[in-house]
């Protein structure tokens, strides 16, 4: 995952670590996506796309971004604040991705950082994938064949509204949220994935 802590080297240079043969043109996937278990159903995916998702570009730059939950409980329309941005390259031959934060109002302390995974499977709406601790440690999981650890294994799911209507929802600048309110959305507990208020966006944004 690029979120969520698992990305532990600091980065204070703004320009991304390109390795040798990495792909610096069209990105293997792009779109909006979820960060999501292994495996999860369809109702997961588009509860914690109503959440929170990322945006994956083709030049590589992504950002997070999540409800505005204060405006909708408030009985407002329905919004998406910024709170995440980076840049991520992909090496095709060794099918690791690295991504640097270059903001994370989710984690204020450590915002700059780099985030390695490996990727086992991709297709165009589900990437599968491992996070490492470096490149290192992904290089000699892939030269070894060890998977990581279950708890290191995720997917990115993309998102199942149409894309015009979740930028249409996105609103400028970054958000004012505290860090803990960024993570209630981001990295939900699955009441609050199963909760009324989660189906109420998933409602709002089916159109329903």
């Amino acid at each position: 995952m690029r979120m969520r802590g698992l990305a532990v080297a600091a980065m204070m240079a703004a320009m991304p670590f390109v390795p040798a043969g990495a792909q610096t043109g069209d990105y293997p996937f792009t779109g909006f996506f979820a960060d999501a278990g292994v495996d999860e159903d369809a109702e997961v995916t588009a509860q914690r796309c109503a959440l929170a998702f990322f945006e994956q570009r083709a030049d590589g730059s992504y950002s997070y971004y999540h409800l505005d939950r204060k405006a909708f409980e408030a009985g407002h329309k329905l919004a998406y604040l910024q709170y995440a941005k980076g840049h991520c390259t992909f090496d095709p031959g060794r099918k690791i991705e690295i991504c640097n934060s270059l903001a994370d109002l989710g984690s204020r302390d450590d915002q700059t950082y780099t985030a390695v995974a490996v990727f086992s499977d991709m297709s165009p709406d589900i990437v599968s994938y491992s996070s490492y601790d470096s490149i290192a440690e992904a290089k000699a999981a892939i030269a070894s064949g060890e998977e990581a650890d279950a708890e290191d294994q995720g997917e990115y799911r993309r998102c199942p509204t149409a894309p015009a209507k979740l930028k249409s929802l996105i609103q400028p600048g970054m958000t004012t949220y505290s860090e803990d309110d960024i993570g209630a959305l981001s990295d939900p507990e699955d009441d609050m994935l199963s909760g009324t208020m989660t189906a109420g966006v998933v409602k709002a944004l089916a159109g329903k």
